[in-house]
């Protein structure tokens, strides 16, 4: 069966051409990779199929439903993830994943605590207290956790490090195999390539690879999703900016604690404020966690010798790595040398607000110590 059809599909905003003559064919459980710039027409074909905006000219259809006409019913089975996500400021995590499993027809079960474990979410952690990638994570937990018939993902992998992309593709195939379709669109191909199945390519509004010509042009892609391996890192052939980081061997951060299963959540207007119920601990118990906090951090773990740390900038601000301690060795033809040899945890504070697309690294020992901390940090 056909899952999405789109015919001259258009889109003009005022008189600007959002998307031009779209054809396109997507079958029911398949992985579709859209692939573009930014201003491509990606979002414009994904809010179509939402019907959060009509089109100019042409048709969209969902499962044989008219995306306007029908949108009540497509709604029902469609998620859209897009790719800067905007809740209330007071809703919690575990709410916000349980409310849309609700909506899907999926009760809070084991699932719900294996998605928020998996995805590392706190479930009543609140939406303003959260960074940009506890947010994608947040909504994406909840889209994989309602299972539904037909996923669209906007730039998904933005703002996730790359054990969370591995972590996200292993849930994406899974429910392939239930029968989702998924939609995702992204502007590196090297990113999406790996877990599609078909690929088409969108410039100015236009399809200007077909999937059948895609196919062709890259024989090396199969067609069949093949997941990267633990070590295994996205990389972008076009690298704008490259910045290598070569910190001292001092110290490492703690092991991070394993997440435990979430407890049941409390409604908002019976739950007290941490500072209360930090007060009502009776104060041997306290004294108790105050005791084996002091006890973890005097357990450090032996030095390494650091290596190299190759990422990928949107823009390089050298007084801001200054300002933390970090020494510029050379700055020549887009690539930045530094040396660093201060807290790790505001190094990647640091370097998550620059808006990284890639990172490579040279030990797998360091990406096991520095991804947890990029990903937002104790501190973030």
């Amino acid at each position: 069966m056909i899952a999405v059809k789109l015919t001259q599909l258009s889109k003009k905003y005022g008189r600007r051409i959002g998307i031009s003559g779209i054809d396109l064919t997507i079958n029911e459980g398949e992985i579709f990779g859209l692939i573009g710039p930014d201003g491509a027409g990606k979002s414009s074909i994904l809010r179509i199929l939402m019907n959060y905006i009509t089109p100019s000219d042409g048709e969209a259809e969902v499962f044989d439903l008219d995306v306007v006409d029908d949108s009540k019913q497509i709604k029902k089975d469609t998620i859209y993830v897009p790719a800067e996500i905007y809740f209330y400021n007071r809703l919690r995590a575990g709410k916000y994943i349980s409310l849309t499993m609700k909506a899907h027809h999926h009760k809070k079960d084991d699932r719900f605590k294996e998605i928020i474990k998996a995805f590392e979410i706190n479930p009543r952690e609140r939406f303003e207290n959260m960074d940009r990638s506890e947010q994608k994570k947040m909504a994406l937990a909840a889209a994989i956790a309602a299972e539904p018939r037909l996923l669209l993902l906007d730039e998904p992998l933005r703002g996730l490090d790359v054990n969370m992309q591995n972590r996200l593709f292993d849930y994406l195939s899974e429910l392939q195999d239930k029968g989702t379709t998924i939609i995702i669109a992204g502007r590196d191909v090297e990113e999406i390539a790996p877990i599609c199945n078909r690929i088409a390519v969108i410039e100015n509004g236009e399809i200007t690879v077909t999937p059948e010509q895609f196919a062709m042009e890259n024989p090396n892609f199969h067609g069949d999703p093949i997941l990267p391996s633990d070590e295994e890192v996205y990389t972008a052939s076009d690298l704008e900016k490259t910045i290598v980081i070569m910190p001292a061997a001092e110290e490492l951060p703690a092991e991070e604690e394993v997440l435990e299963e979430a407890p049941e959540e409390v409604p908002a207007e019976e739950e007290a404020p941490a500072e209360e119920k930090a007060e009502e601990a009776p104060a041997e118990e306290k004294a108790e966690k105050e005791e084996e906090a002091t006890s973890v951090k005097e357990e450090k773990a032996p030095a390494k010798e650091y290596k190299n740390i190759t990422m990928r900038s949107v823009g390089f601000k050298r007084n801001e790595f200054e300002a933390i301690g970090a020494k510029v060795v050379s700055e020549e033809n887009g690539k930045i040398i530094m040396e660093y040899s201060g807290d790790l945890n505001v190094l990647a504070k640091l370097l998550y607000d620059l808006n990284m697309d890639d990172i490579r690294l040279s030990s797998k020992d360091l990406q096991e110590v520095f991804m947890p901390f990029y990903e937002g940090g104790e501190n973030a």
